[in-house]
């Protein structure tokens, strides 16, 4: 299950699967609706856990030293190849979980963001990463936003429509 990411140059939209998240703006404007989309859209895929950081990586089983058998997790009891199956696909499944949380954060964050997150080896923490950044800029946004409501004018013989159209676009 890999969603296909395009980016809409002229409106800023990555479609992932069913749900449209708009980039996060270099100016971080938009960082409310971005992070509200982007939960929406993981926990839609059923993914919060692993943003969350509630799942593990699961252990692989241990091998003996020449590589050439598998033990259970007590280390002296040989694997049936059945838990070996089962420990590999619930290895497997936990990374691709865990790549489709980055994919969709990378393919949605400024180029910026994208180099200080990059490194990071989990969803958690790179999640943790992109809030921490972001921490207390959505109340600075809103002071500015109030403040550049306040100051707009509407005078006698300016168009009121476009004035209306002025504060929607803030």
């Amino acid at each position: 299950m890999s969603p296909a990411s395009t980016t809409n140059s002229t409106t800023h939209v990555t479609s992932s699967s069913i749900y449209p998240v708009p980039k996060l703006n270099k100016d971080r404007l938009n960082w409310l609706l971005w992070k509200s989309q982007t939960m929406m859209t993981i926990l839609a895929k059923w993914l919060l856990c692993h943003l969350q950081g509630w799942v593990t990586a699961p252990v692989s089983l241990p091998r003996s030293t020449d590589g050439t058998q598998i033990f259970l997790h007590d280390g002296k009891t040989p694997a049936p190849a059945t838990d070996v199956e089962k420990n590999e696909d619930e290895i497997e499944t936990y990374f691709q979980r865990e790549a489709m949380i980055l994919q969709q954060l990378y393919a949605t964050v400024a180029k910026s963001i994208h180099y200080q997150i990059q490194g990071l080896l989990t969803a958690t923490a790179t999640w943790d990463k992109i809030c921490q950044l972001h921490k207390g800029k959505s109340e600075i946004v809103q002071v500015d936003t109030r403040k550049q409501l306040q100051e707009l004018r509407c005078n006698d013989s300016d168009d009121v429509k476009a004035h209306l159209t002025n504060m929607i676009k803030l």
